[in-house]
């Protein structure tokens, strides 16, 4: 686990130790910014317990993402795409409502400048602000509009990544080379709670998240029969 288990709280790599006592040898880590600076706490927690956790989170973070992609799977590229589509045109009518707003704020603004309710140097800082806001929105369409474009190319892509997580669905040990190639990191937190991150989580997470969408709607559409 080193190089990949972090110190959940202040990120610091976590340190393999060994200790003899009584000649029987225990291994464990503990942060590292702890052990040298005494900063943080130790976060201490057995390699054993630590890579046993490991593993069985590992099973089901797998397990999820494969199911996820037998939904998406099964649900249909057109169903997949009518969703995401529907998701988009959602993001971009509610920054379209909030542009809207601003233009109208921004005339409402004009007209007390002109009537002398509002004076020059507050109408020209509500009116930057109102102009910034405004730009936000404006960026946030262009930005749902090119996601929607990367989105629809990965749906086109090889998504060859997700056979090595399936292969590895029933391991039983742990190798080195295993945890490099599936796993980001592995934040662990004091009394011994971890959280594995996997090496595609952005991937995993879209996908969870593509999953649950389809269900919904799937769940939707059988109530209103």
């Amino acid at each position: 686990m080193s190089g990949i288990a972090v110190c959940a709280d202040c990120g610091a790599l976590m340190t393999r130790k060994v200790s003899t006592v009584s000649g029987k040898k225990y291994i464990y880590y503990l942060c590292s910014n702890h052990k040298k600076f005494k900063r943080c706490t130790s976060h201490r927690i057995r390699e054993d317990v630590l890579e046993e956790t490991v593993l069985s989170t590992l099973k089901e973070l797998i397990g999820q993402l494969l199911d996820a992609d037998e939904v998406i799977r099964q649900a249909g590229e057109m169903q997949n795409r009518r969703i995401d589509i529907q998701k988009m045109e959602e993001r971009i009518q509610a920054n379209e409502e909030e542009i809207n707003r601003y233009n109208r704020m921004l005339v409402s603004l004009y007209e007390d400048y002109k009537e002398g309710i509002v004076d020059k140097k507050d109408f020209q800082l509500i009116k930057e602000n109102f102009e910034q806001k405004k730009t936000i929105a404006e960026q946030a369409i262009r930005n749902i509009e090119k996601e929607a474009e990367t989105a629809a190319q990965e749906r086109d892509s090889d998504r060859s990544w997700i056979e090595e997580y399936r292969e590895n669905r029933n391991i039983s040990t742990l190798t080195r080379s295993l945890v490099v190639n599936l796993i980001r990191e592995v934040r662990v937190h004091e009394k011994g709670n971890l959280e594995v991150v996997l090496d595609c989580d952005d991937k995993f997470h879209s996908m969870l998240e593509q999953a649950a969408r389809i269900k919904e709607v799937e769940r939707t559409e059988r109530m209103a029969v």
